[in-house]
């Protein structure tokens, strides 16, 4: 298949507990999510050493919200207001009250107990956030929380362990 003018495999991968999974090869993983999600098919990935490793760009909400398409599947550190209990990065505290979604973007918060409490901690306060961006309904959403700190204050995740005597 050629996006782009680009070639890409998407091939039939094996099916797991009933559900049928595909496979997208390329180099580019926003291109592999750009073809599932051409697809409607939902994302679920791996995220390998190379991934893991790639560049960290330092965008705007603004940036996000305009061209969420550019930054799918890219990891992105973006300053904003985190309201409460939402969990969404605003481009003030005054968008936030308004509740304009419109300038808005999800932060999906850890899925254990301990990673939800310190998203909380940070809630009602300027952020930045440091995580990957997906695609939420065509909307860009930041999963996979790689760093969220208080502009004032110390990192609320990833949590520091206790130090010990």
């Amino acid at each position: 298949m050629f996006i782009d003018g680009d070639l890409s495999a998407v091939l039939p991968g094996m099916e797991i507990v009933d559900y049928p999974s595909l496979l997208a090869a390329t180099q580019d993983l926003s291109r592999a999510e750009a073809i599932a999600h051409a697809w409607e098919v939902p994302v679920v990935r791996m995220i390998s050493e190379e991934i893991a490793a790639q560049p960290t760009y330092s965008v705007s909400p603004v940036q996000l919200i305009a061209s969420p398409h550019r930054w799918m599947g890219k990891k992105v550190s973006v300053h904003g207001y985190l309201s409460s209990p939402s969990s969404t990065l605003y481009l003030s505290r005054e968008h936030a009250e308004a509740s304009d979604f419109e300038s808005a973007v999800q932060v999906l918060p850890p899925s254990d107990e301990q990673g939800r409490a310190a998203v909380r901690a940070c809630e009602g306060r300027w952020v930045v956030v440091d995580g990957f961006v997906d695609d939420h309904g065509g909307l860009p959403e930041i999963t996979r929380l790689e760093r969220l700190s208080a502009s004032d204050g110390p990192d609320c995740w990833p949590v520091e362990p206790p130090s010990r005597p």
